[in-house]
């Protein structure tokens, strides 16, 4: 099992409490969940109820029970599920062009800016965790780069 918190949107595995208690939600639970937090005006929790509301009257596909686990775990910013959860990607979008996402080419491991597609031959890495960005910002070559404010979350498939 995984816990996890909501904090601000955004989902952090952390440990759970002996004496705390949080709802199991599938992985279809857990999608859907974060798709409502994405849709969500703001991350109060009046408006993620809100827009769960919104996408219980709006999607057929969302049973009562399931509706209800993930407002509680909107409500109590917790929940467990039985997969872990993938860390999030990132793009690096350094300058404000088509061509201007951070790269590297995986053999030898050199960055240049390019789109942020993958190629079908892997020759490029677009694609990077929280950690592998922390270590960048470490990195003197990358020092006038502010990663913080270039992050676009990839969607995922």
């Amino acid at each position: 099992m995984y816990f996890y918190e909501i904090n601000n949107g955004k989902f952090q595995e952390t440990k759970l409490d002996k004496k705390e208690c949080a709802v199991l939600l599938s992985k279809d639970e857990v999608k859907t969940l974060k798709e409502i937090i994405k849709r969500a005006y703001s991350t109060e929790t009046q408006d993620l109820i809100l827009t769960a509301s919104n996408a219980y009257m709006c999607n057929p596909k969302i049973e009562n029970q399931s509706y209800v686990r993930i407002v509680k775990a909107l409500v109590d910013h917790k929940f467990v599920t039985k997969t872990k959860l993938k860390d999030p990607l990132y793009y690096i979008h350094v300058l404000p062009t088509a061509e201007g996402y951070l790269n590297f080419v995986k053999t030898f491991k050199y960055p240049l800016l390019r789109q942020n597609r993958e190629t079908p031959n892997l020759e490029y890495k677009v694609k990077f965790t929280k950690a592998e960005i922390e270590e960048l910002k470490r990195n003197e070559r990358f020092k006038s780069i502010n990663f913080d404010k270039c992050l676009e979350e990839v969607e995922e498939e």
